[in-house]
């Protein structure tokens, strides 16, 4: 296992804590894919819903809309792993 799989798998289990039943989306860029892979992998481990999207042009400042928004507010957990920030 590598040390970012070991990171991930942490994060999954231990800092967010996700259940099984919970719904997880993965939002992803591509300066950081890599990681939200990673990511992405633990989460299917432990919830039976875990997706990965992955954003091909962030806006700062600019509130996310459409589909992705959708996904967001049916999701019980959302991790941004984009650059830029979309907070």
């Amino acid at each position: 296992m590598t040390r970012q799989e070991k990171a991930a798998n942490i994060v999954v289990s231990r800092c967010l804590e996700i259940k099984k039943g919970e719904s997880v989306l993965i939002l992803a860029s591509e300066p950081l894919l890599e990681i939200a892979t990673r990511l992405f992998q633990a989460g299917s481990r432990k919830s039976k819903s875990t997706f990965l999207l992955q954003i091909s042009h962030i806006t700062p400042f600019q509130p996310i809309a459409g589909p992705p928004a959708k996904m967001m507010r049916e999701s019980n957990v959302i991790l941004a792993v984009t650059s830029p920030s979309i907070s």
